[in-house]
């Protein structure tokens, strides 16, 4: 069963579920395979992706659960769950594993800035720094 708070997405295929993780570990094997860095993989899922990288995203992020998956085995899933539903799920993994690079999601309130002191014997005024 695939845990939400983990980055992990369940992708179902038959009777069973696959789960979906894109982890450090397998952002790495994608950027490997595709001489990609993670943010232009993120970037990918933004229209153009062919179906080389969808097959390789979706090796990369079912090699924690199922890592006897294959390249070939992901072309079989794809065709079989068709490429826009497979696109989707990946999508949602993403965003799961990498909120902060979710388009959708709504910023964070800015915090205003915490006032600090300055420290004893420093700054304008001070002895410490040379100008009176």
């Amino acid at each position: 069963m695939a845990n939400s708070y983990k980055g992990e997405l369940a992708l179902q295929r038959g009777a069973s579920d696959l789960i979906l993780l894109f982890d450090i570990n397998a952002m790495c094997e994608i950027e490997e395979q595709l001489g990609l860095k993670p943010d232009a993989v993120v970037a990918s899922f933004n229209g153009n992706m062919s179906l080389t990288v969808l097959r390789k995203l979706l090796w990369g992020a079912l090699r924690e659960h199922h890592p006897e998956i294959d390249l070939k085995e992901c072309g079989r899933i794809i065709q079989e769950l068709t490429w826009p539903v497979v696109a989707e799920k990946l999508g949602e993994a993403i965003r799961l594993s990498f909120p902060e690079h979710d388009p959708k999601a709504t910023p964070a309130s800015p915090q205003p800035p915490r006032k600090t002191r300055a420290a004893a014997g420093i700054g304008e005024g001070s002895t410490a720094s040379g100008v009176n």
